[in-house]
């Protein structure tokens, strides 16, 4: 095998070194009492986030951060600390920053890949879910109902509305559009010292084509974008169209991949100048869940992958990313 050698030059400064090790998912999981510990691998891996998405694995998606379970009745009076049901999630949290790692936390709820629906209809009442959410920010960021001060600072509406199969949301793009300006102003207007952001896109797979090689004349092909990932371009700028007009806040811009280390790259440089042209240069945009080649995992292919994805990340656009997830099967 041939040797190479790397040289560092610990006296040239490339600019700052952005968290790219951050999770999904905290280091407990399994129902409410956490059986499954990971804090001690947490705490040496010095994770510093962890996006509360898809939080404790199957178990725990009625249970912990979901709108519908920190808030289980949505005609209760929204401004009583009794029509709360913080307890899980007061838990949950707690063994996250127990391990040294932050907290980003998503406001919405999990998938439903079920036939039935029962969380992810637009919500009946936007502007009481807003107040909902602000009771949910104030609970952990200024104590209120026997809360914390915890120094969460960014708070994303929603997470991936724009999915196939309508996993995520069951109402129309407008519907959505209309919940992210009524929540995002609201929230935005009780907290300026917070960052509000969304909307946790399914990411730019069309930007980014894969190739294809024809057997019988070698010849190079691209493969065309799915009818899927089209309807993400389609949703993407709707949103900014949308948010543009109605003068929406957004401090943060989410997205996810499940693409290769040399197509996240390009989706990450199309994103920043995509924003730009779209009224919004120098938008902080997170890649927030993120697995390469997942069919792999456990490999060293998808190991490498994972490598390659960071270090050249580092020298992107994304401030933040966090790899999806921590689950006992996901097998990161």
């Amino acid at each position: 095998m041939q040797k190479k050698e790397v040289r560092l030059d610990f006296t040239k400064k490339n600019g700052r070194v952005k968290p790219l090790g951050c999770i999904n998912g905290g280091p407990r999981s399994g129902g409410y009492s956490l059986p499954f510990d990971f804090s001690e691998e947490f705490s040496e891996m010095g994770v510093p986030l962890v996006r509360t998405a898809g939080s404790a694995g199957e178990y725990g998606l009625n249970q912990y951060v979901n709108i519908h379970c920190i808030f289980p009745d949505f005609d209760a009076d929204e401004n009583l600390e009794e029509s709360y049901n913080f307890l899980p999630t007061d838990l949950y949290l707690a063994s996250i920053r127990n391990t040294g790692a932050g907290v980003f936390f998503r406001l919405g709820e999990a998938k439903e890949p079920y036939a039935k629906k029962h969380f992810v209809s637009p919500p009946k009442d936007p502007e009481k879910w807003a107040r909902i959410c602000e009771h949910i920010i104030r609970h952990y960021t200024e104590g209120w109902a026997d809360g914390f001060r915890y120094n969460i600072r960014h708070w994303e509406i929603w997470n991936e509305p724009e999915v196939q199969n309508k996993m995520m949301w069951m109402g129309t793009d407008e519907e959505f559009y209309n919940l992210y300006d009524v929540a995002a102003k609201h929230l935005k207007s009780c907290f300026p010292h917070l960052k509000i952001g969304g909307f946790a896109s399914c990411g730019f797979y069309a930007v980014a084509p894969r190739y294809r090689v024809d057997p019988a004349t070698l010849h190079v092909g691209t493969i065309p974008p799915s009818d899927h990932e089209k309807r993400i371009m389609d949703f993407f700028y709707g949103f900014f169209a949308y948010i543009k007009e109605h003068g929406s806040p957004i401090d943060f811009f989410s997205w996810h991949s499940y693409a290769d280390a040399s197509r996240i790259k390009v989706m990450d440089a199309w994103l920043k100048e995509e924003l730009s042209k779209l009224g919004y240069p120098g938008l902080e945009t997170h890649l927030n869940e993120w697995n390469p080649v997942p069919d792999e995992r456990g490999t060293a292919h998808h190991s490498a992958e994972v490598a390659a994805t960071m270090i050249a990340l580092q020298h992107g656009n994304t401030a933040i990313c966090c790899i999806y997830d921590m689950r006992m099967t996901a097998g990161t």
